[in-house]
């Protein structure tokens, strides 16, 4: 629950703000299935730190990399919050990332109500033709999760567990607004060349 809604208000808080810095409005079309959706995104990343966190541990354990099972010396912390970064990011954040486009993509298609967002069967096939794959492939995927994701989640894994959610959602802000520029810049770029 509590991860429900901490990403639920950083993560609508996010959106705000990124829509607030690049349109000059607050009021995010379809408030209400977004901010269930960073609920339920806050649930899904929460129980994908346990399993990375642990996951990873086991690996490094198998693999005889020191400080895999109880990291005791900063190094072994840093090399084992850096390993988790990188194997979260590596295989969980590009299909989260494309899990959360399409119910944005959803979210348009049903005219931000909730009730036609919960109603409506969503159409994967469809939304996957409508994603902006220079943004999502170019960007996301080459530039975000290499040099923003794994430094970033690095330091999330050297914090308590219990902090870690906070962070992740701090770094969704900053991610969202990375990419809202991202995406600003690119429809700049199309319309100066249209």
């Amino acid at each position: 629950m509590s991860s429900f809604i901490k990403f639920a208000l950083l993560g609508t808080f996010g959106e705000c703000l990124a829509l607030r810095l690049y349109t000059g409005r607050y009021c995010v079309p379809g408030l209400a299935p977004k901010m269930l959706m960073w609920g339920v995104n806050g649930v899904i990343i929460a129980m994908a730190f346990a399993v990375f966190t642990n996951g990873t541990g086991n690996l490094m354990q198998l693999l005889g990399i020191p400080g895999s099972s109880a990291p005791a010396s900063l190094f072994e912390r840093c090399l084992w919050a850096f390993s988790v970064s990188v194997t979260f990011n590596l295989v969980f954040s590009p299909v989260f990332m494309l899990f959360h486009k399409l119910t944005d993509t959803h979210i348009v298609h049903t005219g931000g109500r909730l009730g036609r967002f919960l109603s409506t069967p969503p159409a994967p096939a469809r939304y996957f033709s409508e994603i902006n794959w220079d943004i999502m492939w170019g960007f996301t995927f080459k530039k975000a999760i290499p040099f923003f994701l794994i430094p970033a989640n690095t330091i999330t894994f050297m914090l308590p567990p219990h902090l870690r959610i906070l962070s992740a959602g701090i770094i969704g802000i900053g991610l969202g607004l990375i990419l809202a520029a991202a995406l600003h810049k690119a429809k700049l770029r199309n319309a100066v060349t249209a």
